[in-house]
């Protein structure tokens, strides 16, 4: 009887020891697991378009540059387009306030900063009517030679619309819209 308690009383300190040992294997693993997926700052790789914009109230705000590739410290040129995707006619300002932010090689973020008014009055000479389907095409130009370094860097751009208090222009588009984003190589 003796044999027999020791003999089992071996295999429950064997299992618990098995799965100790697997819990603890199971354990680093997961800590390992854990390490490496620890990601440092974002770093631009691509060049080209890179996601999909953010679609507000039916319109689409999209950036393209007019180059891939720009001389490093010379201006970037974008072409940005509001367009309507839905189905019906949006007032949107004729002049815009566009803010574009960027991330640099090294994976830092800046943007300009502008100011825009939380309401204005706006009158038919300065918004216009978009229809369904159809875009405005703007051009904005990025002075960049502040830039730190050569290399891929990533656009976005958001144009801020202030409410309108003027009833007779309905629908207005009011908000935030946000661009795709777009990759960029700076070369010496």
């Amino acid at each position: 009887m003796i044999n027999r308690h020791t003999t089992s009383g071996r295999h429950s300190r064997s299992l618990r020891n098995s799965l100790f040992t697997w819990g603890v294997c199971l354990s680093l693993a997961w800590l390992v697991a854990g390490c490496a997926s620890f990601q440092g700052p974002y770093i631009p790789t691509i060049l080209g378009p890179q996601s999909n914009p953010s679609p507000t109230h039916g319109l689409e705000l999209i950036i393209v540059p007019q180059e891939r590739q720009v001389a490093f410290r010379e201006p970037i040129t974008f072409d940005v387009f509001i367009q309507n995707r839905g189905d019906i006619p949006k007032w949107i300002p004729r002049e815009p306030y566009f803010i574009f932010y960027w991330i640099y090689p090294s994976g830092i973020r800046d943007n300009y900063v502008i100011e825009t008014q939380p309401m204005r009055r706006f009158t038919e000479y300065d918004a216009i009517l978009l229809p369904p389907g159809h875009r405005m095409r703007f051009t904005e130009e990025i002075p960049t030679f502040y830039f730190p370094r050569p290399g891929i860097m990533e656009f976005r751009a958001a144009c801020i619309i202030p409410a309108n208090s003027n009833p007779h222009l309905q629908p207005f588009m009011t908000g935030r819209l946000v661009s795709n984003s777009y990759g960029v190589e700076f070369v010496r």
